[in-house]
């Protein structure tokens, strides 16, 4: 893989632990004889699932990657030469509630049961990610959830990025496994478990908000009787993304205004945001901005 296609985000400083007889997630290098089976549990049947099975549906005379499909945990569990679980278990959820019991389960259940590695890639909050890693070996646990949202098998493979979480042993060799083992071409982002679960919330979020205020914005032209909606929204996407604005407005305000960090904390939305009030007092199609403005930023 070329250095073009990897971001690799720093880790914090590990210590070196000792683990024995620890599954190769490697592609052979053709430097020996015999050709390596590695075998891959894939566990689930929605989309994700799917596209794990497309990812690897091409072997070589220098691969053997053989992929094995389960509804359940404790079906693949049968299968003790599996050297590579892809857990990909639907989330359970409830009007008010996540229940990520069920995958909290697998995980442990190939932890205790194998040696093998776990790559997760079921798309959980970073608290599940947390209960996970207290009963895993870090090193033989990934987490790469989908960029794209999860119950689309179109829309998962055309993604161009793969989020790979994990301790810097772990994904480096999950890295070359993908590398020359996945039909996907994508671009690899490396980091910490917790910076990927962050990292998808944040891609979720963005896409969201944005879904959002398209969605207002329509109802504001379209209540104004002359606006012309197609003509606006061309326009936006012709401006370019404000760099600015992806700082906290609180640790702008410490340098800006001068102000300390229990001060600068009060501060939300824009600060020069005179111009979002104007807006927001002309209509009530558009919620949103009235949640970006902070009213104890605004001069008399």
């Amino acid at each position: 893989m070329s250095d073009d296609n990897v971001v690799e985000i720093d880790f914090d400083e590990e210590t070196d632990s000792q683990i024995v007889n620890t599954p190769t997630t490697e592609i052979n290098d053709g430097q020996s004889s015999a050709t390596p089976t590695l075998n891959i549990a894939v566990i689930g049947t929605n989309a994700i699932a799917k596209s794990v099975s497309i990812m690897f549906a091409t072997n070589n005379s220098r691969s053997q990657i053989v992929v094995n499909e389960y509804d359940s945990i404790d079906d693949s569990l049968e299968n003790t030469a599996q050297q590579l679980y892809y857990v990909c278990l639907d989330a359970k959820l409830n009007k008010d509630d996540f229940d990520d019991a069920n995958i909290i389960d697998a995980c442990l259940k190939i932890s205790n049961q194998s040696r093998s590695t776990i790559v997760l890639k079921t798309t959980v909050p970073w608290d599940t990610i947390e209960r996970i890693l207290s009963g895993v070996n870090e090193e033989r646990f990934i987490y790469a959830p989908e960029e794209a949202s999860d119950d689309d098998i179109r829309e998962v493979l055309r993604s161009q990025i793969n989020l790979v979480g994990g301790t810097s042993k772990g994904i480096q060799s999950y890295s070359r496994l993908i590398s020359g083992g996945s039909m996907l071409d994508r671009k690899m982002i490396m980091a910490s478990h917790f910076d990927i679960a962050c990292i998808k919330t944040g891609i979720v979020g963005m896409r969201a908000v944005t879904q959002t205020f398209y969605n207002q914005l329509y109802d504001y032209v379209q209540s104004t009787g002359t606006g012309n909606f197609n003509i606006v929204k061309k326009t936006l996407s012709t401006i370019k993304e404000e760099k600015l604005l992806t700082i906290p407005t609180f640790i702008r305000a410490q340098k800006e205004e001068g102000l300390s960090f229990k001060k600068s904390k009060a501060f939300s939305g824009e600060f020069q945001n005179t111009d979002a009030k104007i807006f927001s007092s002309m209509t009530d199609k558009f919620p949103l901005l009235d949640e970006c403005i902070n009213y104890k930023n605004l001069k008399d």
